[in-house]
């Protein structure tokens, strides 16, 4: 008889000895930079709750890969939920934009999104905003529909099932946390905008979302510069030249 129950932890539970396995927070961390980057926002911030390490780990890791300053925000938590949302909007009034948010969850996505409304600040266009783990329910039912990491719960899942019928079947496990890989952003209206306040750039980004199968030429037209010309304001702006943007869009 066993002594204890056969256990695979999804999630990040330290204080507990048994297997685990966990979303790829640096791979979430990273796919949400490159997601603004490539949009040309050059502001960025965080939302995410207090004393929660998987929030922790994805702003974390956000902040990490996203090649610009990140401000934290950090609103104060507030019994009513309208006073929590004016608390934050407050404070997205007092930051530059067009401002990029990634929020840790989906649900302080939406926080976000309703801050955004309360303050009269315009999503996409004056603030952008992602969230993770693409819960159907709450990003397609928003009057904005939320654009989100699809981390793969559902691969996540079905992995802890075979481990832990490994572990019921008698296989050794070396107990270690493994990762497990997201998706890719499921990009939906509150994140599609650009965020380059450069009108060429802005006509050139536009392009590129639109076909990124264009060609480097098509898009230097668009912006009415030459490659060269587009070669240096890209790679000002946004770090990469146009064919490194267009083949990662063509990825995503």
């Amino acid at each position: 008889m066993r002594r204890c129950p056969a256990i695979v932890d999804v999630g990040l539970a330290t204080a507990w000895r048994v297997p685990r396995l966990a979303v790829d927070y640096d791979a979430v961390g990273r796919l949400a930079a490159e997601h603004f980057r490539t949009r040309g926002y050059r502001y960025l911030a965080t939302l995410g709750g207090p004393g929660i390490p998987m929030f922790r780990e994805r702003i974390d890791a956000f902040t990490r890969h996203a090649g610009v300053a990140v401000t934290a925000l950090t609103p104060p938590v507030l019994k009513r939920w309208d006073a929590q949302v004016a608390a934050l909007g407050c404070l997205l009034t007092k930051l530059p934009g067009p401002l990029g948010v990634f929020a840790a969850q989906d649900i302080l996505a939406l926080e976000a999104l309703a801050a955004a409304e309360a303050a009269g600040l315009a999503v996409p266009g004056r603030i952008a905003v992602l969230g993770v783990d693409d819960v159907e329910l709450l990003c397609t039912t928003q009057a904005i529909p939320l654009a989100s990491i699809d981390t793969d719960q559902e691969g996540l899942g079905t992995a802890a099932a075979e481990r832990l019928a490994g572990i019921l079947a008698g296989r050794a496990d070396d107990g270690a946390l493994r990762r497990w890989v997201p998706r890719h952003v499921v990009v939906r209206a509150s994140a599609e905008a650009l965020g380059s306040e450069d009108p060429a750039l802005r006509r050139a980004l536009a392009l590129a979302r639109k076909d990124p199968a264009c060609g480097v030429r098509a898009l230097a037209a668009s912006a009415g510069l030459s490659p060269q010309a587009l070669d240096r304001r890209l790679r000002a702006e946004l770090g990469l030249n146009p064919g490194v943007l267009l083949r990662r869009l063509r990825l995503e």
